[in-house]
């Protein structure tokens, strides 16, 4: 039952037909998930018995590490992207104009993972307790504050 009715609720997420006829009812669900979560992920910090500090340094460091994944696959994007942008410019496309569009958008996008991974990072570190893994899953992030130094 609880399967069955997952699938519809994605349905519905997912459907376009309908014009966004239920877009206020997954709005509110999306919401009440993201409360639920951000509760659950409290709840097992204070009782996990780890300082607040100790708790933000681990944070610190999923979050640093997540981003330099996703900043250093940003930089190659961003060196393909140029190589793309001057095969526009024969399409009498001003390609300073293309590539900081593009250029944003990738930007914009790369946060957005960053973001997404972290707290899902942070979910299943916390909350789940399976491996602890950077935003690609092979390596593992290092969550021990005495290891997060400065980052040269």
């Amino acid at each position: 039952m609880k399967s069955s009715s997952l699938k519809r609720w994605l349905t519905i997420c997912s459907d376009d037909s309908m014009k966004w006829k239920f877009r206020p009812t997954v709005n509110l669900l999306c919401k009440y998930l993201g409360d639920f979560l951000i509760a659950s992920y409290l709840d097992v910090i204070q009782e996990s018995g780890y300082d607040s500090a100790y708790v933000k340094e681990i944070e610190r460091a999923v979050l640093v590490k997540t981003l330099d994944c996703f900043w250093r696959d940003h930089l190659v994007n961003m060196n393909r992207l140029s190589s793309a942008v001057n095969v526009r410019s024969f399409g009498h496309r001003n390609p300073l104009e293309e590539y900081k569009i593009d250029g944003c958008r990738f930007f914009i996008s790369m946060l957005s993972a960053t973001r997404r991974v972290t707290v899902e990072s942070l979910l299943r570190s916390y909350i789940l307790g399976s491996d602890r893994k950077s935003c690609y899953g092979s390596k593992r992030i290092q969550l021990h504050p005495s290891e997060v130094t400065d980052h040269k």
